[in-house]
This record gives structure tokens, sequence and C-alpha cells, in this order.
């Protein structure tokens, strides 16, 4: 994985900016227990939201599924799925074309009920 960045900065000393290249993504490990319906993609601004529903049966304990940020930046990802999610939320920076790892696990696991 790449240097976190925002901005103008440049990315793991390079010249190019934080901003140019393809899209962000985050590869998304489930380690909770429970399946996950949905992922939710919220700019730290709370400027842009975007759901990604996940096809049936939802992505099970133990899988990874890969998304696409909208664009470089401050984004907060959160889960849902058999009345769980996380809390707090997972937030990450990251500039174009950098991969970032999301191992959802126990540590900020809320099930209802």
């Amino acid at each position: 994985m790449g240097a976190v960045c925002s901005g103008a900065l440049a990315c793991d000393g390079e010249a190019a900016s934080c901003e140019d290249g393809d899209p962000p993504r985050v590869v998304v490990t489930n380690m909770t227990g429970n399946a996950f319906a949905e992922i939710e993609i919220r700019a730290c601004d709370g400027s842009e939201l975007e759901s990604y529903p996940l096809p049936p049966p939802g992505l099970a304990d133990g899988d990874e599924h890969t998304l696409e940020l909208p664009a470089p930046g401050c984004w907060m990802l959160t889960y849902s799925g058999e009345g769980c999610f996380n809390d707090p939320v997972f937030q990450t920076e990251a500039c174009a074309g950098e991969t970032i790892a999301w191992d959802a696990g126990s540590d900020a696991h809320v099930c209802q009920g």
C-alpha cells in the first residue's frame, strides 16, 4: 500500500499529485462472524454518500470485497447486515491509485438486540 496524503501533497515522494491517476480502492475483509449486506461510503466532510448493496447472501465472514472509492481524499466507511454494523466508522485518506486494506473485525462490531 502507498502512503496516505491529501490535497496536492505527493504520494510516496513522487512528483505526481495525490489527485492524479486511477481512483483509490478499499479491500474490505469481513472478520466479524456476520455477513455484510451493504457498505456505505461517505466523504469525511459529509458532501458525498454512496451505498453499495452486496449481492445475496452478502459478504460472508472470512471473505473480502474490493470497492472503488469515488475520488482521492478522506472517506468514512460503514457496513451493515444481520442487524450489525461497525461503530466507530472506518475512516481513511487515500491517494489516486492507492489500495487501502480494511480488516473489519470484532473490535468495532456492534449488533442490535
